[in-house]
């Protein structure tokens, strides 16, 4: 069989995945990034202000301005309190969020990635050895084998790669998002918000999409859900009914159609191994109450495009320095996420908050093999 060489070999062509791409290619490397496709959304994703400062690095701000992705001016939450307060993005240093296209952002960061010379390959990874510094590799539906100096697992929270060679990946609780999307039955005044509120077993937001399309999304833990597909959207209902404030802001038709996707905090035991690292949701997913996902996706790529290139420069630390940015983003998370949900006390008993008020194990007593 035919072979065919590139510097890396990248998993997964989502943000992180291009991000790394493109980071790559700017820096002179050779890149495949392999897309699997068929990835799900996530109904809602947005995007910080702070974000600017890595899309206008990859060459995309403008591009993405473009796009007509919903700015979002305030954020309202029903939290620690009944009353909703409103937070104006207007005086924040980033300035507004937004709302996501996201199927149009994913292919604005894949068409980056094309224009700059990345090769776009569809399929599955079958096979990867590494021999002789290289990784050989096969795709399930690529009529070439693969050679590669490194790869880069950017498949999100399946962490394909990284557990292809025996890395675990550790759950830190059970998180789930149920979702349904319908149309915006508001009037239309350009002017978009995000509206949070805390319940008693877990928490809602609301956000206007795109295309006169909102979605309200229910945050709970697994055990909390009814046995059976076949209730969740009874049970979704009779949750949105107990809000005071999403259900006037998202309230749904009659009919609504609902999923569910796993939004647990994970951390795999190593970002990096022999001639591989993991970035985006692959090396470690974030509680969406952040709203880090996709500025940790873009900002994970660059890094891991700058530890390659100086690897491949030779400099031995490069490694380690990625490691260390990675085990301080988690960090970083790990006292965000205990403030946010600390500020809630409404429902002492209840078990969803006490298990995220309780005092945890400190991140720094993780077992780092990195």
């Amino acid at each position: 069989m035919a072979r065919r060489s590139a510097d890396v070999l990248i998993v997964g062509a989502g943000p992180s995945g291009c991000a790394s791409a493109i980071g790559l290619l700017q820096r002179g490397r050779s890149v495949i990034l392999l897309d699997r496709g068929a990835f799900e959304t996530r109904p809602g994703e947005g995007l910080p202000g702070a974000a600017r400062g890595e899309l206008s690095a990859l060459g995309l701000w403008e591009s993405f301005l473009s796009q007509g992705h919903n700015a979002v001016w305030s954020v309202r939450s029903a939290w620690g309190s009944a009353e909703l307060v409103s937070q104006e993005l207007a005086f924040h240093p980033y300035g507004q969020n937004w709302h996501l296209d996201r199927e149009a952002f994913d292919g604005l960061c894949r068409a980056r990635a094309e224009e700059l010379g990345a090769t776009m390959l569809k399929g599955a990874l079958a096979g990867a050895h590494f021999v002789d510094g290289r990784w050989l590799l096969t795709v399930d539906r690529a009529p070439f084998d693969l050679s590669v100096r490194f790869v880069i697992d950017a498949s999100g929270r399946a962490s394909a790669f990284a557990r292809r060679q025996g890395v675990l990946r550790r759950r830190r609780d059970r998180l789930v998002g149920l979702a349904s999307t319908f149309a915006d039955r508001l009037s239309a005044t350009g002017v978009f918000s995000t509206t949070i509120e805390a319940t008693p077993d877990g928490w809602w937001y609301a956000a206007q999409l795109p295309h006169g399309l909102v979605t309200a999304v229910y945050m709970t833990d697994a055990e909390s859900l009814p046995p059976g597909r076949g209730r969740l959207t009874e049970f979704w209902v009779e949750q949105i009914c107990m809000t005071s404030h999403i259900c006037c802001v998202a309230g749904p038709p009659d009919a609504v159609e609902v999923r569910a996707w796993p939004a647990d905090s994970a951390v795999l035991d190593q970002a990096y191994g022999n001639s591989w690292f993991a970035v985006g949701d692959a090396v470690c997913s974030f509680d969406p109450l952040s709203s880090t996902g996709i500025i940790h996706a873009l900002e994970s790529g660059a890094w891991v495009a700058c530890a390659i290139d100086d690897t491949l420069r030779g400099k031995s630390s490069a490694s380690r320095l990625y490691g260390t940015r990675i085990r301080q983003r988690i960090r970083d998370f790990e006292r965000l996420k205990f403030a946010y949900y600390g500020a809630e006390r409404r429902w002492s008993s209840s078990k969803f908050w006490s298990r995220r008020q309780a005092t945890s194990e400190k991140i720094e007593k993780h077992r780092w093999n990195w």
